[in-house]
């Protein structure tokens, strides 16, 4: 896949819009529970993958670990074969990382026509939530977080808070960012650590 640029709120409007559309179809606790643990985990870190979200990718990936992907499945979400997969489990990935890169927008085409086909529309909603609340999730950890471009001399916008900050940024404010966010990462792994006991309950529900 192409390296897609970090993800976050175009406007106000598009976090609202983001924030309501997570409360679309089935509960988040019905949804938890009747997704089998693995196939979930890749689907969200699919999803975390194409909005280049690093906090949800790395608690979402000892989470997965630890309902029972293995170090490879969790790379191969990133280059995502079709050789790698079933058939129908692949379609699902597919859809989601296409949705994700659709900033939200239904995939159409030959891969999401065949998706339809492959899943019930119970299957499809809960794929959907799933979706939907990692976008949520990704954005929003973006926008707080992962503030990537610090140098005065990127080519690439900034993105987040600094996104307001006309000129170079300060070096205090620099090291307060960077602190910021090594901070973020021991949250991340200890949001997971806390997190784990709950998803690892939904191994016998699939």
């Amino acid at each position: 896949m192409k390296d897609i640029q970090m993800r976050t709120f175009e406007t106000v409007g598009d976090a609202a819009m983001t924030a309501a559309n997570m409360f679309k179809g089935p509960t988040f606790a019905g949804t938890f529970l009747k997704m089998d643990p693995k196939f979930r985990e890749k689907i969200i870190l699919c999803v975390s993958i194409a909005n280049n979200c690093g906090v949800c990718s790395k608690v979402h990936t000892l989470v997965g670990l630890r309902a029972g992907l293995s170090e490879d499945d969790i790379q191969k979400l990133v280059t995502l074969y079709k050789k790698d997969y079933p058939k129908k489990e692949w379609l699902a990935l597919r859809w989601a990382r296409d949705w994700a890169v659709l900033r939200g927008e239904t995939p159409t085409g030959k891969n999401a026509q065949a998706f339809e086909k492959a899943y019930t529309p119970e299957e499809r909603d809960y794929i959907q939530k799933i979706c939907r609340m990692m976008k949520m999730a990704n954005y929003t950890s973006n926008y707080l977080f992962a503030v990537p471009y610090l140098e005065k001399e990127t080519p690439e916008p900034r993105k987040g808070a600094l996104s307001c900050l006309s000129g170079p940024v300060e070096g205090l404010l620099t090291n307060a960012v960077l602190a910021a966010r090594c901070k973020a990462a021991q949250a991340a792994e200890a949001a997971s650590d806390a997190c784990a006991g709950f998803f690892s309950l939904n191994r016998c529900a699939a």
